[in-house]
């Protein structure tokens, strides 16, 4: 009974002696959960497409004189008006860097008019009433957002008007076509989620003048300028990825 009892006695110290203990530190250990992977960066490539609103401060300036003649006007002016459109574009990712191009098509209400300091009274209307940009964009992804540079070509359809040059006529010139120019900015793209993002946007454009001549008029010529065209856009806009 005594040999019985030591054997006993031995067999539960060994249980409990410290050989044991990291056996079963490691099995505790393997039964704890690994930590959950980092999050995927935000992927920015893909179509999307949208559409903006925002307001628009266009700018024009006109000149009027007699070939000859002492009369002369050099007018300008500044009208704030709503723009509003759609855009599409592609963006392509490599690291954080992300460049895109973009499309939009926008319509602008109000024009800008200006009146004559001469005894003729004369006053003057220009007009942005549309406007396509064609663009490059360069951002940075910071997770899910993205401040960005953007540059291309400006397209705009602008309407000119002279009134009441002479004093006599209701219109005395009139000029609408389409106008190739300058378009520059930045902004801001937030991805709110897989699917759609927000984005702040300024916008520059700019459009070079034109000048016409109206000969034969009271033994003299008239020469119409309308200078240089501008708009500062101010807008925000939303986006749906593909």
């Amino acid at each position: 009974m005594k040999i019985k009892g030591f054997l006993l006695a031995g067999a539960a110290g060994a249980a409990v002696s410290p050989a044991a203990v990291p056996a079963v530190a490691t099995a505790a250990d393997m039964m704890l959960k690994a930590p959950p992977p980092p999050p995927a960066p935000a992927l920015w490539t893909g179509w999307y497409v949208g559409v903006n609103a925002g307001a628009a401060y266009q700018t024009a300036r006109q000149t009027y004189d007699f070939t000859g003649c002492c009369l002369e006007e050099q007018r300008s002016g500044s009208k704030i008006s709503f723009i509003g459109g759609g855009q599409i574009g592609y963006n392509w990712q490599a690291g954080s860097v992300v460049y895109s191009i973009e499309g939009d098509f926008s319509g602008l209400s109000g024009k800008v008019t200006d009146f004559g300091a001469t005894q003729n009274g004369s006053n003057y209307s220009s007009r942005i009433s549309w406007l396509a940009t064609v663009r490059g964009r360069l951002g940075v992804a910071f997770g899910n957002t993205m401040p960005y540079v953007t540059a291309g070509l400006a397209i705009a359809g602008v309407n000119n008007k002279a009134f009441n040059i002479d004093g006599i006529s209701e219109l005395s010139y009139s000029d609408t076509h389409t106008r190739l120019g300058l378009a520059v900015g930045g902004g801001v793209e937030h991805m709110i989620n897989r699917n759609w993002t927000i984005k702040l946007e300024a916008l520059w454009v700019g459009f070079d003048g034109t000048r016409a001549v109206q000969t034969n008029f009271k033994n003299t010529s008239r020469t119409f300028g309308f200078g240089a065209q501008t708009a500062t856009i101010g807008r925000v806009g939303l986006n749906y990825r593909f």
